[in-house]
């Protein structure tokens, strides 16, 4: 009774909800928690302090007792090894490991120190934040923004760990692996929903006069399109040139908790995913270029770029979307198709006209792209690759199409949402593979199958193809093999042909068959070549062998002929085929 009762006084005094095991959990108010706060971060410069003085400690000791200068004669011995050629896979990791660490350090010390970044700031002295497009004038920013903003923490754990999946950079093409997450989120550019598609980004190529417009262009966009909410985040980089414009800003969904989408789920959990997104994008007016990759944006944690919340009460999970909105189910390209043909639409151009006036920058767009490829262009750098996709095939694009002189701009629109698609979503390492011919079955294809069907027909036509290339592949072995009555079984042609031991058994039976038929024809022709020097010669039929189950061809009448050329005896009696 005793114990019961000093249970329930403490928790008379720590009132709030029960945590753990019936714990009740302690509320603090700001001012506790801000005193708490500078405590810790005293306490914490202290431990710093002592692990510095720690480590020069171990220092000093190793220097006073000869280990330091043992360990540098090690590296220098391993070095000198690995330049005359003789170094061991020890000495090897030794300078990897050496080479490793130095280019840490650099690194580490090119950076701001982590608590002056905390709490003295960032710094930027004035500049170009992108060349030619973007000025910041000199301003310093304290503290971090994920104090400021739950979701920016969702956005800061989405995109992953130091030094293993946080991907980010300066530039849209120059996200590289960093190792420091604090300043890794002052960058411009960055990938998240590294683990789990619990977040993607819609690319608005728009600019608003300000941020009272943006938001009521966005609940006009919700009120028309019937999208269950606004974004959840609006990113965007400001320019001092022109205070409170917001240009080409992007936007940010995030997932309740629990309701990501993980790699392992469901290929019907994925394209959900895939069919939200596209939705969306269609009922934000959004770059449909943009669904290459909707899981790369602006870094609504950097001192470069602003945001802001148009709401933060609902956040629909992926079925709640889909029971809002009406979903396509496209393949990405697709998409990107048809919501580019719908834009020309609403821009008055007729649709039979517009499908065919987008086919035109498409498919050039892909092809110039493989052929700049090709010629060394480098692919890597994405804006100039897709600047110059679009400086090649303009011309030839409005000289195909002639739009009127009032659709011209909308004409250029199209072709720069092409250009960065092809861009975008370029495989170099598909550039230089054999094309598709397209259209080796339109002679089979009804204009009542399904989309199913279509892919059956495709897949039986390049089924048979991939089995004549094999079997014409496999012919000569068997041909060659039979011929010097050498080993032809399954194992000895599989290692012969680099080809699957199951694969040959699944070809053997054709393969053999028309190997031997080939030597029967020759055979054939041979003896009649032979009869027509030697007309008593009757030749028999070719029969097999019951023992061996091999052919022969016997000859009967006269005893053998010579050969017309050589002048040597022939004997084709019992010759075997194989």
């Amino acid at each position: 009774m005793q114990s019961l009762t000093s249970t329930q006084s403490r928790a008379s005094e720590r009132p709030g909800r029960p945590w753990r095991d019936g714990k009740p959990a302690r509320e603090r108010t700001t001012g506790e928690f801000s005193d708490a706060f500078k405590q810790a971060s005293s306490d914490n410069g202290y431990l710093r302090s002592d692990r510095r003085a720690y480590r020069e400690r171990l220092k000093a000791e190793k220097e006073a007792d000869g280990r330091a200068q043992a360990e540098r004669d090690k590296l220098e011995a391993a070095k000198q090894a690995w330049k005359d050629r003789v170094a061991t896979q020890d000495q090897k990791d030794l300078v990897r490991k050496h080479e490793r660490a130095l280019d840490f350090v650099k690194r580490h010390l090119s950076l701001q120190p982590a608590h002056e970044r905390i709490h003295q700031g960032f710094a930027w002295p004035g500049g170009w934040v992108i060349e030619g497009e973007v000025w910041r004038d000199p301003f310093v920013e304290t503290g971090l923004r994920t104090w400021e903003e739950p979701f920016l923490q969702r956005v800061l754990a989405s995109m992953g760990k130091a030094s293993k999946d946080l991907c980010v950079g300066d530039t849209k093409d120059g996200c590289v692996r960093n190792f420091s997450k604090l300043h890794g989120s002052d960058k411009l550019y960055g990938f998240f929903a590294v683990k789990c598609r619990d977040m993607f980004r819609l690319d608005c190529d728009r600019t608003f006069a300000s941020e009272a417009e943006l938001l009521s262009w966005l609940a006009f966009r919700v009120m028309e399109s019937g999208a269950p909410c606004m974004p959840h985040i609006v990113v965007w980089i400001p320019d001092d040139r022109y205070p409170g414009r917001i240009r080409n800003p992007h936007f940010y969904f995030l997932l309740p908790e629990g309701r990501a989408v993980w790699p392992e789920a469901p290929d019907s959990h994925h394209r959900l995913l895939r069919a939200v997104i596209e939705a969306l994008n269609e009922a934000f007016e959004c770059d449909p270029g943009g669904l290459a990759h909707p899981f790369h944006g602006k870094i609504p944690l950097s001192p470069f770029t602003d945001y802001v919340v148009p709401q933060d009460t609902c956040m629909p999970a992926l079925d709640e979307y889909a029971d809002h909105m009406k979903l396509t189910w496209l393949a990405p390209e697709i998409a990107f198709r048809q919501q580019s043909v719908d834009r020309m639409v609403a821009a008055g151009f007729d649709r039979s006209q517009s499908n065919t006036w987008f086919s035109v920058p498409s498919v050039m767009s892909t092809t110039v792209a493989r052929d700049l490829h090709r010629n060394g262009f480098n692919v890597a750098d994405e804006d100039a690759f897709e600047a110059a996709i679009s400086d090649t095939i303009t011309p030839e694009v409005m000289n195909l199409i002639k739009p009127a002189p009032g659709d011209v701009g909308t004409i250029e629109e199209m072709i720069a949402r092409c250009a960065r698609w092809a861009a975008r979503t370029f495989d170099p390492d598909k550039g230089d593979a054999t094309p598709v011919n397209r259209g080796a079955i339109a002679h089979l294809i009804e204009p009542t199958d399904t989309l199913r069907e279509k892919r059956q027909k495709g897949q039986a036509y390049v089924a048979e193809k991939r089995t004549a290339a094999t079997q014409a592949m496999l012919k000569p072995v068997y041909k060659e093999r039979r011929k010097r009555d050498a080993d032809h079984s399954r194992t000895a042609v599989a290692k012969a042909t680099g080809r699957s031991y199951n694969n040959i058994k699944r070809h053997e039976f054709e393969v053999d068959v028309a190997a031997v038929a080939e030597l029967l024809t020759e055979l054939v022709c041979s003896l009649v070549a032979v009869k027509e020097v030697h007309p008593g010669l009757r030749p028999n039929t070719c029969l097999f062998d019951p023992a061996s189950g091999r052919p022969w061809a016997s000859l009967s009448g006269l005893p053998p002929p010579p050969d017309p050329d050589s002048g040597q005896t022939i004997d084709p009696c019992l010759l075997p085929v194989s």
